[in-house]
């Protein structure tokens, strides 16, 4: 089982638009871009995306599985915005695919990938899980906390 951990790219901070629906701005396209490429080159292809109902996580999805060339599942769930790592583990455990992506936002989204991994990823922004994170998780079985290998940890300032 594979499991890849996103935080959303960049979105904008316009005025009066509300949190839910703030949507990329440039910097965030472009990051959206380079990662699905980045993930294309390392053949990293998901059977199912699960992302949450936000603006910024549904762009972020959509702009690296095009850039991927990806053309997997898509679901949005409204449950995954804001959520706790608690919810996104048992959204996880509840997916049918041996390789998962889950688009989602901060703090939940890093705190997920700190408790599933067995040890954090070698790179100085690992802690603090920035915007466009993806961390790539494998597990032998079931999603067990703490049993994870990290294969792959980047940031769009990486590519």
């Amino acid at each position: 089982m594979r499991l890849i951990l996103i935080r959303h790219c960049k979105s904008d901070w316009e005025t009066g638009v509300d949190d839910h629906d703030r949507p990329l701005n440039r910097r965030g396209q472009d990051a959206a871009t380079a990662l699905g490429k980045w993930m294309a080159a390392n053949a990293l292809r998901p059977d199912l995306w699960l992302v949450s109902s936000a603006l910024r996580t549904r762009a972020t999805a959509l702009g690296m599985r095009e850039a991927a060339g990806d053309e997997s599942p898509l679901t949005t769930m409204a449950e995954l915005y804001h959520a706790t790592p608690g919810r996104i583990i048992a959204a996880a455990r509840e997916a049918k695919a041996d390789c998962l992506a889950i688009v989602g936002h901060n703090p939940g989204i890093g705190r997920t990938a700190a408790l599933m991994a067995r040890e954090p990823a070698p790179h100085g922004r690992f802690a603090d899980y920035p915007t466009g994170a993806v961390t790539v998780l494998g597990f032998e079985g079931w999603l067990d906390e703490g049993e994870g290998t990290i294969t792959h940890f980047v940031v769009p300032r990486d590519l």
